[in-house]
């Protein structure tokens, strides 16, 4: 790979060096002549590089060295990652909230327990546990359920964690995707793991250390567990038609992770069955005791906040059902209480006034306004030297939030935030601004030849800059056109041929005018 990309930029230089070496010559012949050679030549070169790459790559299957030396790199880059995204969510400061997790009770929603296995209870605090339960599946699979905040991604994140810290060498490789990037309309559940596995870690791509064919062969021999988090994440009309194809492009028995709110679940399975071989675990509500006792293990011991953290427990012991403590049933308020209250200045006992928070649902809402600043105050200790304002973060993540929303997705996808923009949004659009920009870039630099460089005559350019005006806007039904291939084409034969087609319009939009290379092209005024 290194070497076609070292051949394609000598190929540029040479053609660069060639285009200023005849430059100077200022024969508009000569250059035509020259550019249609140089751009014949690149063609060619594209042409017979796209053939050799895609005929090597056929050949370049995965050794089983490869493979195995691949599922290490692979195991020890996704360990490294995920601790350190444990590091920032405080997962394991002071220490994982004890939830119990256990069979769903919730009926039709898991297979037959022949097919499952034992059944299974575990808590999401202790590694070794979890590790042990997913390994006792019959065929480890896995479905984890909950409502919104429930620790759904908490808990796969922490299985994903204890898995790799007990893994020894040949045990395969947890690694964990988003399903809000698939759509079963227009892939299969097998084409969108492979595409997002060589996305998200690219050192699996290098064919030539690991072969082509390497994640294939990782999956094939079930050396990978896909962790696939956010089943409802998918839009409504997806997740039965994503549901059943996992069942129908993944074997029976690949090991599978997939975390899902409950209600969301039930309706995929009403609509095509469960996931085969799976079991099915849900969390038990979080006891306020253990929330406390977690809470007050992150505070120091020398804060007056443990006064505080007192104070809310003995008004939660006198108020069982006051809105405090049905909103730390909650992991993830749990997880938002220990974020704006362990690490800071802030008073947890405010908790306990009911005036200010008369339910669960103003209390979320108070912890969830904290986060931010909480966490600007938290980034400010770590370096000091950057002035971060968490006033303006706040109003960006809000303008982010809403462009989700409108997207209709839970993905921040950076990629496609030019989606957001109207003028950019449709093809069309981003072909008319194009244009728009290519004729301002062409006055701009006629105007620079006439006024300072003072090469062509102003009659020349006034007759030369209309015609490349012209030309300008001709290229739009080309780039529209262009623009639609990815979104309409599914094959790439006839989006191949789309392609064709659209160079073959542009050609005949914009044919070569006779006498231009010697009429129309500016000249060099005589000097005596």
């Amino acid at each position: 790979m290194g070497r076609r990309w070292m051949m394609t930029w000598a190929l540029c230089a040479a053609v660069a060096c060639g285009l200023l070496w005849v430059w100077p010559l200022r024969d508009p012949d000569r250059l035509s002549a020259v550019a249609a050679v140089l751009g014949t030549v690149i063609a060619l070169f594209g042409v017979l590089s796209a053939w050799a790459w895609r005929a090597g790559r056929g050949r370049a299957h995965s050794s089983s060295e490869q493979v195995a030396d691949a599922a290490e790199v692979l195991a020890r880059t996704v360990r490294r990652q995920w601790e350190e995204e444990a590091v920032l969510r405080q997962l394991y400061d002071p220490a994982p909230l004890p939830l119990v997790w256990s069979d769903c009770s919730h009926p039709g929603v898991s297979d037959h327990r022949q097919l499952v296995g034992t059944a299974v209870v575990c808590r999401a605090g202790d590694p070794q546990e979890l590790a042990t339960a997913f390994g006792s599946l019959a065929r480890r699979r896995l479905v984890v359920l909950g409502p919104g905040g429930s620790g759904k991604t908490t808990f796969a994140v922490l299985l994903m964690l204890a898995l790799l810290r007990t893994r020894t060498t040949g045990d395969p490789v947890p690694v964990l995707c988003s399903l809000s990037s698939f759509d079963p309309a227009r892939e299969s559940a097998g084409n969108w793991l492979r595409r997002r596995i060589a996305a998200d870690y690219p050192a699996m791509a290098d064919a030539e250390n690991y072969g082509a064919s390497v994640i294939e062969d990782l999956l094939t021999e079930h050396r990978l567990i896909p962790v696939l988090d956010g089943l409802d994440e998918l839009p409504e009309r997806s997740r039965a038609a994503a549901l059943a194809s996992l069942n129908d492009t993944l074997p029976s028995d690949t090991p599978l992770v997939l975390t899902c709110r409950t209600a969301d679940y039930v309706r995929a399975v009403a609509e095509s069955g469960v996931l085969t071989g799976a079991a099915v675990l849900e969390p038990a509500p979080v006891r306020t005791s253990d929330a406390l006792d977690l809470l007050r293990l992150a505070t120091p011991p020398d804060s007056r906040r443990q006064d505080g953290w007192t104070a809310l427990a003995e008004h939660l012991d006198r108020r069982p059902q006051a809105p405090a403590a049905q909103a730390l049933t909650s992991p993830l308020m749990v997880a938002l209480a220990r974020s704006v209250y362990a690490d800071h200045d802030n008073d947890p006992v405010e908790l306990a006034d009911t005036e200010r928070f008369p339910t669960s649902a103003d209390i979320e809402r108070h912890l969830l306004g904290g986060l931010v600043p909480a966490l600007f105050r938290r980034a400010r200790r770590q370096c000091p030297a950057r002035s971060w304002d968490p006033r303006q973060a706040h109003d960006y993540l809000a303008r982010l939030a809403a462009g989700m929303h409108a997207q209709g997705t839970y993905d921040l996808a950076w990629w496609r935030l030019y989606q957001w923009t109207p003028a950019l949004a449709g093809p069309w659009r981003r072909a008319g601004t194009w244009a728009v920009i290519m004729c301002a870039g062409l006055l701009l630099t006629t105007s620079f030849l006439v006024a300072v460089l003072d090469v062509p005559s102003r009659p020349e350019a006034l007759r030369w800059f209309p015609l490349s005006v012209l030309e300008s806007f001709a290229i739009v039904p080309m780039l529209g056109l262009s623009g639609l291939i990815s979104r309409r084409e599914r094959s790439l034969t006839r989006a191949s041929a789309m392609a064709a087609l659209v160079a073959l319009s542009a050609g005949l939009v914009i044919p070569p005018r006779r006498g231009t290379t010697t009429a129309a092209l500016p000249r060099r005024r005589s000097r005596r």
